[in-house]
């Protein structure tokens, strides 16, 4: 393998760990918005319960109907803890996402700059070694810049 080119294959696995890093992601952020829209959805669902329950309740509504009403309201409201728990856990878990795919692209940009002034110093040194056979071949050996 060229010497210039030794940290290629870790800079292909850094960015197929960025690559993986970032699916991650992009799934959290879904699973998250995922249950931020449910949770969203019951909260509408839950105030227009209440203000069809708050309409028909102006006619009159018997207890049985009043306790079905709190019953659903709080099976309702379990529902929304529950959603409002499971929302928290997805923020922590995109967090931890996030996290951890800044910290693989910053060792993916990390390597891949490391290569790149890998190639740059033995390319000056191949480029020093031609300069030098060419000075000892023309004889010069660097003699036009002296007194």
């Amino acid at each position: 393998m060229n010497s210039a080119r030794r940290l290629d294959p870790l800079v292909r696995h850094a960015e197929h760990i960025e690559h993986a890093e970032a699916r991650r992601l992009a799934a959290s952020r879904a699973a998250l918005t995922a249950i931020e829209r449910q949770l969203q959805a019951l909260y509408v669902y839950q105030d227009d319960y209440r203000a069809r329950f708050v309409g028909s309740a102006e006619n009159g509504v018997s207890a049985g109907r009043a306790r079905s009403f709190q019953a659903f309201l709080g099976q309702l409201d379990a529902a929304i803890e529950q959603a409002l728990s499971g929302a928290a856990q997805r923020r922590q878990e995109h967090s931890e996402a996030e996290r951890r795919w800044l910290a693989a692209r910053a060792r993916r940009r990390a390597l891949a700059r490391a290569a790149q002034r890998r190639v740059l110093r033995v390319h000056r040194a191949g480029e020093r070694r031609e300069q030098r056979r060419l000075d000892e071949h023309t004889g010069s050996g660097g003699a036009l810049f002296e007194r």
